[in-house]
């Protein structure tokens, strides 16, 4: 589950990511598109990201990390 919260003042994006990294088995999880989505429609200026995760998909998760990485935008983890 991804749980999202914009603060319109500071221009942060907070994003919590609770559960499976990828599509599990009856579809739902965390993936890099969900992920994109959630940030291109906030546009924020900074990123507070906030992981409670078992794991999951190794390949999904490099692919978060990779995008998170690539934003010309401070990520704090």
């Amino acid at each position: 589950m991804i749980k999202t919260k914009f603060n319109n003042k500071t221009k942060v994006f907070t994003v919590n990511i609770t559960g499976e990294i990828g599509l599990s088995f009856f579809g739902d999880g965390i993936t890099l598109n969900s992920i994109i989505e959630q940030i291109q429609t906030a546009n924020p200026e900074s990123i507070v990201l906030l992981i409670s995760s078992l794991g999951g998909d190794l390949v999904e998760g490099l692919g978060i990390h990779d995008y998170l990485k690539a934003l010309d935008k401070p990520v704090i983890a």
